[in-house]
């Protein structure tokens, strides 16, 4: 597992982009999953505007029942257009939107803001060829459709986040169904991905 895999790339929450540390700890969160690793060197520290939060998940994670990770049913994935279905592309800013991913426009009364067009509100394009690793499919060359659901002991989740941990050796799962997350650990790692509606 890639902690970087884990953060708000494109997130208007700025310091969601990179992995920060609290507690011996070093985590990484996109907002609707969270992973957490023994600390490692060279990150900032947490916002204290978030420590509440994040110690919370983190405490859920430490007294939850574990047990290993079922086999599961994925959905079927569909070829990545993006990069179509080759898993390289090459990833450039927004023309439009100067990588923004909203246009703004002002007149002596208004100022109007909206997603930018060109790139689906992303800030950037994505085009297939290059050398870089997909960012839609993560390299792959194919994704699930965006209303796909994995179920785990009851719980929806998104098959894309559950392929982020899916591989791990020792990988152990428990649903806290008090706050719909699924929670994970595996040798090295521990972390929560938030249940979906169904």
């Amino acid at each position: 597992m890639n902690i970087r895999d884990f953060c708000g790339k494109r997130d208007t929450r700025h310091w969601m982009a990179e992995p920060m540390n609290i507690d011996g700890k070093t985590f990484a969160t996109n907002g609707f999953s969270l992973m957490a690793i023994p600390q490692e060197a060279g990150h900032k520290d947490c916002p204290e505007s978030i420590q509440k939060g994040i110690r919370n998940i983190l405490d859920q994670i430490a007294g939850a029942d574990f047990q290993p990770m079922p086999v599961l049913d994925f959905p079927p994935k569909s070829v990545c257009v993006a990069c179509d279905g080759k898993g390289k592309a090459s990833v450039v800013e927004c023309e439009e939107c100067e990588g923004h991913g909203v246009i703004e426009y002002n007149t002596c009364c208004h100022d109007y803001e909206w997603s930018c067009k060109s790139c689906d509100g992303e800030g950037e394009k994505t085009t297939a060829g290059g050398n870089e690793s997909c960012p839609k499919c993560r390299g792959r060359g194919s994704v699930f459709e965006r209303s796909a659901i994995v179920e785990i002991d009851g719980m929806s989740v998104n098959p894309s986040l559950i392929l982020l941990i899916s591989d791990e050796p020792g990988l152990e799962v428990a649903v806290v169904k008090e706050t719909r997350m699924l929670v994970f650990r595996t040798r090295n790692a521990c972390g929560a991905i938030m249940g979906m509606k169904s």
